[in-house]
């Protein structure tokens, strides 16, 4: 069972790219869409959320207000992922709601 699957979110498309950049995943969470970056640990060696600078918020951002209206909710967020693959068995770490949106 993957980490989506046991954090019971429904995966609507992988590998998305869009204008605004590429998404790991878009997932559907009851009524709320969430796009799902994963990071590697040797990707960011400081904190999970300083992988998201400015300039990725706010292509995040534009892409969430757009996905809110093709999927018709007025709930939406961003969730990362790191994946600490320096022992034998990989473990995940998930934040969720690391950018929200709840009209």
């Amino acid at each position: 069972m993957s980490l989506l699957e046991q954090k019971k979110l429904q995966i609507l498309k992988q590998n998305l790219r869009t204008k605004f950049g590429s998404v790991d995943f878009l997932v559907r969470d009851g009524s709320t869409i969430a796009l799902v970056k994963v990071y590697s640990k040797s990707e960011n060696s400081n904190s999970i959320i300083d992988a998201i600078d400015a300039s990725t918020r706010e292509k995040l951002i534009l892409l969430l207000h757009k996905l809110m209206s093709t999927y018709q909710t007025n709930k939406a967020r961003v969730d990362l992922a790191l994946l600490d693959n320096t022992s034998e068995v990989p473990k995940y770490k998930y934040h969720s709601g690391i950018i929200e949106f709840n009209l």
